[in-house]
């Protein structure tokens, strides 16, 4: 019995312990992004978290809010590096975003740029990225966010040494559509996508796919919000989803594998199934990872995030 109180103890605090630091690291970046917007100033010496973060303002007819670059600090200007476009979902924001999908751990590991920039706010004050017709724009605003993340990474690739065959997009919920949307119309710039918990589009010929572009889903059967069987007249499944992608970017139909990987260390993404098709066209690959389990939105932890990383490069 008191084995067993300990134990529950112990897990009890660990938990607690994981949110608090969690709520305590997104406290930490905020602080020191508003204190950098009030100096309106560059760091330029790795001073926060081992990295360097900078400013990137993007002017257009929307006025939007500028987005916010993460350099690692090994940075240098004589060889080319990976790009990460992280994009929250509907009614979130960059930072709730982190939280959920923190790859911010993993930036001087892996040596890659990460950005997080902002959709606009609707009616409601909520931001949201105009994806598909499914989600987010209900206020039929149309801004025009394709071409808003294609300045983006224009914007940041002036300054630094972006690898052109390696720019990759990960978003959640409403971010993964309007990954999806960037991958049909921008796929001259885009070579991989990360969608968790989104979907692409309904009709498969409004995708405006003219190069092929990695693609991974990851999708909980438990998903009320997206659902994994799809809904009528809104959003295709996520079978459906991953098999226009293999179309698009030819893959064979029959030639896959599925295993079972792990996922983060606890939780309802502990185990997932990985279907996935290695030989498409120009080397890409399409795989969907289900848990069985799984909700629309839950912490994926830096397990996860390392395992979504080494998939993409």
């Amino acid at each position: 019995m008191k084995v067993l109180i300990i134990l529950f103890l112990f897990f009890s605090c660990s938990t607690q312990k994981s949110k608090n630091y969690k709520a305590f690291q997104a406290k930490l970046v905020e602080s020191e992004i508003k204190r950098v917007n009030q100096k309106k100033e560059i760091i330029r010496k790795p001073a926060f978290f081992g990295v360097v973060i900078k400013k990137i303002d993007i002017k257009d007819e929307e006025d939007r809010k500028a987005a916010w670059l993460f350099i690692p600090k090994k940075y240098s200007p004589n060889k080319k590096w990976p790009l990460v476009i992280s994009l929250h979902g509907y009614f979130g924001t960059p930072f709730f975003h982190e939280i959920i999908n923190p790859f911010f751990p993993h930036i001087n590991k892996k040596n890659f740029l990460l950005v997080f920039p902002k959709g606009l706010k609707d009616k409601k004050k909520w931001r949201y990225w105009n994806a598909t017709k499914a989600c987010c724009d209900f206020d039929n605003r149309n801004p025009n966010d394709v071409k808003y993340l294609r300045e983006l990474i224009g914007e940041i690739s002036k300054s630094h040494n972006i690898d052109s065959k390696k720019i990759f997009l990960y978003g959640h919920s409403n971010g993964g559509f309007m990954g999806y949307k960037m991958a049909c119309e921008a796929s001259d710039l885009i070579s991989g996508v990360v969608s968790f918990g989104g979907a692409s589009f309904l009709d498969p010929r409004e995708c405006k796919n003219t190069h092929p572009v990695t693609i991974l889903e990851i999708h909980g059967k438990n998903d009320q919000t997206i659902k994994y069987d799809g809904a009528k007249d809104w959003h295709p499944s996520v079978e459906e989803t991953i098999m226009q992608w293999t179309k698009f970017n030819g893959c064979s139909d029959k030639n896959y594998s599925i295993s079972n990987i792990k996922g983060a260390r606890t939780g309802k993404y502990k185990m997932l199934e990985q279907k996935i098709w290695r030989f498409c066209k120009d080397g890409k690959k399409v795989a969907l990872w289900t848990s069985e389990k799984g909700g629309h939105t839950y912490l994926l932890g830096t397990q996860m995030t390392k395992k979504i990383l080494n998939f993409l490069f």
